[in-house]
């Protein structure tokens, strides 16, 4: 890898991101907040993709340059980038793309993440209404809820939830209303609903996993996101973990 880039591995799959930089971008106009990129002179991750292509060359190993992939993170409405070249051929440049389980975007936002999420629960959801009519119990199927649906819908919820709109978090908690009422279709009121099986509300439940995610970040040294807490931080700028509360409380 070049100097600048990191890399994730899972399994057989590996990740390379890189910051762009003044020298890889024509800019138009900078301040200290925002620069705006008129056109790429080169994309940072090429020489990192010829350096993996012939890793993998050299050590007998097929790359899959058919299912490789890229997305260029920014906040500029539009912007074109040059492609990455893996021998003869042009990797697909991605507006969203699934990592580890969390569909991102490339303006990092996670409204096709909910929408795919919620999609993967119709099965489950189904399963509620059959459970329903067979008359299963209540507290029984609550608990099927949880293990089946409940964990989808939180699932690396600390790295998407906090930067969610109002609108999207109403989606997700209509949908767990939705759940309940299946489960228990004769009470009308929500909260009731959720006293009953002893549930919270979604957008409660997802506050409580974000804050137990930067408690264990903050009280590890060792931990990859320590650096990005404010116990570490010296700087007295805004940190990860203080976007996460400060996203979470207002």
């Amino acid at each position: 890898m070049q100097p600048a880039s990191q890399h994730l591995k899972y399994a057989d799959d590996i990740t390379i991101f890189s910051a762009i930089t003044k020298n890889d971008v024509r800019i138009s106009e900078s301040t200290s907040h925002k620069a705006t990129i008129t056109e790429f002179l080169r994309n940072p991750l090429q020489d990192d993709a010829v350096l993996t292509l012939d890793f993998c060359q050299q050590n007998d190993l097929s790359l899959n340059i058919d299912k490789s992939c890229s997305l260029t993170f920014t906040l500029q409405k539009e912007l074109t980038i040059p492609s990455i070249i893996l021998g003869s051929s042009a990797v697909t440049e991605l507006k969203s793309s699934r990592i580890l389980g969390v569909q991102f975007d490339r303006h990092l936002r996670f409204s096709e993440h909910i929408t795919k999420i919620l999609e993967r629960t119709k099965t489950a959801t189904h399963a509620l209404t059959l459970l329903r009519r067979s008359n299963v119990r209540s507290d029984c199927i609550a608990l099927f809820y949880k293990s089946r649906i409940l964990s989808i819908l939180s699932f690396a919820c600390p790295v998407w939830y906090p930067y969610l709109s109002q609108t999207e978090k109403e989606r997700l908690e209509n949908f767990q209303s939705l759940c309940t009422r299946i489960i228990l279709p004769d009470v009308d009121d929500y909260d009731s609903r959720l006293s009953i099986l002893k549930l919270e509300e979604l957008r409660v439940h997802l506050d409580i996993l974000c804050l137990r995610y930067v408690s264990k970040v903050r009280s590890n040294e060792d931990h990859v996101c320590y650096n990005l807490t404010s116990l570490a931080n010296k700087t007295g700028r805004t940190t990860f973990s203080d976007k996460i509360l400060f996203k979470l409380f207002t």
